[in-house]
């Protein structure tokens, strides 16, 4: 391995993997044009209500059909919301999967490199014993296919290797001749169950500007 190899660790790779993701940039463009719109809904809004007994009527009328926009409004902000969380805690699962996959075989690709030099020192081994006459053509056949079989499982794991590579680059959305090596320290852990999510949207919704005008006009 050179020196000069990018290294890209665990926490680079979500940046990566979630700035390539489209879903999430979608939904973020789609979040910020609801809160506008929900921004230009209110301008000028907070009018007292007249005397008059049929423009009060109106004025209740349009604040009603105001208020009943602004629901809609946020229940398509936390449907976004809930969507936004679930893809990035897919984005983290997809992410600890390819880097937990690759780790495993590049270990496994090391092994089967000493599991190789050692089929071949006993192949020399056995060699001069066979032209010795000390060990039979069929161990010593056996020995030549244990060594062919443990470069074809290298082969296969070099592949594997390679493979795996190319899947987590268009994860991280990068181009497929881009060389790296990872850094991945983190323990594989199921992807923890959204069990909190109705939690997670309601305080978010609660700093939403629609809902502040919305209680202010209900008061």
């Amino acid at each position: 391995t050179e020196n000069d190899t990018k290294v890209i660790t665990y926490d680079e790779a979500i940046a990566l993997a979630t700035k390539a993701n489209s879903s999430l940039k979608e939904i973020s463009d789609t979040l910020k044009y609801i809160d506008d719109t929900k921004s230009l809904m209110f301008m000028g809004s907070n009018y007292p209500v007249p005397p008059d007994s049929e423009t009060a009527y109106l004025v209740t009328a349009a604040r009603f059909q105001q208020l009943t926009s602004v629901n809609s409004l946020d229940t398509q902000q936390k449907n976004l919301r809930v969507s936004e969380e679930l893809t990035k805690l897919s984005i983290e699962a997809g992410v600890k999967g390819e880097m937990t996959t690759i780790t495993t075989l590049e270990q496994n690709y090391d092994l089967a490199k000493e599991s190789l030099e050692l089929a071949k020192q006993q192949l020399s081994q056995k060699s001069t014993m066979y032209r010795m006459g000390m060990l039979s053509k069929n161990d010593y056949e056996k020995a030549m296919q244990e060594v062919d079989s443990q470069e074809e499982q290298l082969k296969q794991l070099e592949m594997s290797i390679t493979q795996e590579y190319n899947s987590f680059k268009k994860l991280l959305g990068l181009n497929a001749d881009e060389q790296f090596e990872i850094d991945y320290n983190v323990e594989y852990e199921p992807v923890e169950k959204v069990t909190d999510m109705d939690f997670f949207v309601n305080s978010k919704i609660q700093s939403d500007l629609g809902l502040k005008i919305e209680k202010q006009n209900v008061e």
